[in-house]
C-alpha cells in the first residue's frame, strides 16, 4: 500500500470546554490501571467529576513513546430462532467482495496504517497526523500542540492496536431476544436486530471468561464483530429498526478478580440501512481510547442528547451520519467516522477557522456504556 492510498480528514472545532492535562504536565509514566490496561490520568477544569483516564501514555511523558495494546477481533456467528444465520466469518452479504466482515475490518485503516490529515470544518488549516492507525491519528490530532514543539519537530507519540483474529464465537439467539428483518420492507439485504442487554450479558458472563486462555484479559481489548446485526436498547424490540438502533457499544465491567475488563461490540453493515462498514467500530474505538472506563460524562451530556458544549473526552461527530471514504488498494471503500477533536486537547492551530456551532454534535451516554 502506498502513502497515497488513503487520505482521511478528521475535523477540529473550537468550543468552550477545556481540558486540564494535570498528569501530562507532570510528565507521568503511563500507569497500569487495576485492569492492567496502560492508561494515564487527567482532569477537566469544570465539566467532569474527578480524574479520568485515557489509554496509552501521557502526551507529555518523556520521549512521547509508543504504547501497543493487544487487540482481539472476535467474529460472532449469530443464529436466530428461525434459522437465519449472520456470520461475520463469511463473505459480507450484499458487498462486492469475497472477504468476510472480520477480514475487511482487519485490513481497514482502523488497524492498518494509512496517511491521515486533519482539517478544520471549513476544510482549511490541514495538518499531517502521520502514517498510522485511525484512533492513533485521532489522539495525535488531539495533542498535536504538544507533539510539535517546533515546525521541524514532530515527536513520536503513538497508541497502537496490535490486532489478531480469534476463532468465531457462535451465539444462538432465543426468539424473545432477536428477530430477522423483513428484507423486502427496508433492504434487499437482510439484517437482524437483537437485544443488546441480552447480548452484552452473554458476552460478559459466558464468552469473555472462556477466552482468557487465548489472551483476552483485562490488559487487552476484545472487539466483537457483528455482520449486519444491529441491537435494540432496554429490551424493547420496537426501538429497532428505527432511530434507536445501536450499531456499536463500548463498556467496562469488573471481573471476578476485581480488575476492569473493557470491550467493544460493533456491527459491520453492508445492507445500506445503517452506518456503513467500519463507521460504528471506528467511532467506538476512538471513544474507548479517550474514555475506556466510561468516566468522562459531562454535565452537558447528562442534560441533553445533543449539546453545543463538547465533552473533553467523548469522541464526537460533526453530524449524525458523517463519514469519510478510504479506497483500499484492493478497491474496497471504507467509511470511518469523521470525528471531532476533543476541544481542550486540540491544537489551537487546527481551530483557527471553526465551523458554526450547529455543526457540533455530542451524543448522550451513560457512564459505563457509551
Amino acid at each position: 500500500m502506498t502513502r497515497t492510498s488513503f487520505i482521511a480528514r478528521f475535523t477540529c472545532i473550537a468550543v468552550a470546554t477545556s481540558l486540564t492535562l494535570a498528569a501530562a504536565q507532570r510528565g507521568n509514566d503511563p500507569v497500569s490501571s487495576a485492569s492492567g490496561l496502560p492508561v494515564w490520568s487527567y482532569s477537566a477544569d469544570t465539566a467532569i467529576d474527578g480524574t479520568t483516564h485515557m489509554v496509552g501514555a501521557s502526551p507529555l511523558f518523556h520521549g512521547h513513546g509508543s504504547t501497543s495494546i493487544s487487540t482481539y477481533l472476535i467474529p460472532l456467528v449469530v443464529t436466530l430462532s428461525n434459522g437465519s444465520v449472520f456470520d461475520s466469518t463469511r463473505p459480507a452479504a450484499c458487498a462486492a467482495t469475497s472477504d468476510s466482515a472480520v477480514d475487511l475490518i482487519d485490513k481497514s485503516p482502523v488497524f492498518q496504517s494509512a496517511p491521515f490529515i486533519a482539517a478544520d470544518t471549513l476544510g482549511g488549516n490541514a495538518s499531517d497526523l502521520g502514517f498510522t492507525q485511525y484512533a492513533d491519528a485521532f489522539q495525535r490530532g488531539n495533542f498535536l500542540k504538544y507533539l510539535t514543539p517546533s515546525p521541524d519537530t514532530v515527536l513520536p507519540y503513538h497508541t497502537l492496536l496490535a490486532a489478531s483474529i480469534l476463532p468465531a464465537v457462535h451465539v444462538a439467539v432465543p426468539a424473545r431476544n432477536g428477530f430477522a428483518s423483513d428484507a423486502s420492507a427496508r433492504s434487499a439485504c437482510p439484517f437482524a436486530s437483537v437485544d443488546y442487554d441480552w447480548l452484552r450479558d452473554n458476552l460478559i458472563h459466558k464468552v469473555l471468561p472462556s477466552l482468557a486462555a487465548q489472551g483476552v484479559v483485562p490488559a487487552a481489548l476484545p472487539v466483537f464483530i457483528l455482520s449486519n446485526v444491529v441491537m435494540y436498547p432496554n429490551g424493547n424490540p420496537a426501538l429497532c429498526p428505527g432511530k434507536a438502533c445501536l450499531e456499536g457499544r463500548h463498556g467496562a465491567y469488573a471481573t471476578a478478580s476485581g480488575a476492569q475488563q473493557t470491550y467493544i461490540v460493533a456491527n459491520f453493515d453492508t445492507t445500506g440501512q445503517f452506518e456503513p462498514d467500519v463507521a460504528a467500530l471506528s467511532r467506538e474505538i476512538a471513544e474507548w481510547m479517550v474514555d475506556p472506563y466510561g468516566q468522562g460524562e459531562t454535565s452537558a451530556q447528562k442534560d441533553s442528547a445533543f449539546s453545543a458544549c463538547a465533552s473533553a473526552v467523548e469522541a464526537s461527530r460533526p453530524d449524525i451520519n458523517g463519514q469519510f471514504s478510504f479506497v483500499a488498494p484492493d478497491g474496497f471503500t471504507y467509511h470511518p467516522t469523521e470525528i471531532l477533536f476533543s476541544s481542550g486537547a486540540a491544537a489551537t492551530s487546527l481551530c483557527q477557522s471553526p465551523a458554526p456551532a450547529e455543526s457540533l454534535r455530542v451524543l448522550n451516554a451513560s457512564p459505563q456504556e457509551q
